[in-house]
């Protein structure tokens, strides 16, 4: 359904209820995650479906259907290609400033100091 609150109105409980299962109870747990995966199938398919094949629109003139039109989702199949196809991903880039080998010195030297000052029963944070 995607709407805990509206599934649990449907069948008579209190959303919170609903949260109390998932911590208590393993079974009930197990086939909510599940029922999730199902949903985001569902979810998945129409996405393509939409942005692949389209939907069905009605035409009509003067008070009589006359036709159909299909109309496409460009942003659902943008979505589609950059999931899947990774020269469709945005690109990011990382520029790092000064010398990389400055910065590792740099670095050593600060966790020398860290251990230095560090209690040997004490693991050192990283």
């Amino acid at each position: 359904m995607g709407n805990v609150s509206k599934a649990a109105e449907i069948i008579g409980i209190n959303r919170r209820t609903h949260y109390e299962w998932l911590e208590l109870d393993a079974e009930y747990a197990a086939q909510f995650k599940d029922a999730e995966a199902q949903y985001c199938d569902l979810i998945r398919e129409t996405v393509r479906e939409r942005a692949i094949f389209g939907t069905q629109h009605e035409i009509w003139f003067k008070g009589t259907m006359v036709g159909y039109r299909t109309e496409h989702s460009d942003r659902l199949l943008e979505l589609l290609a950059k999931a899947k196809c990774p020269e469709y991903r945005d690109k990011q880039e990382i520029q790092i400033s000064g010398e990389v080998k400055h910065v590792v010195e740099r670095l050593a030297a600060a966790r020398k100091r860290l251990a230095s000052h560090h209690s040997p029963e004490e693991p050192l944070q990283r």
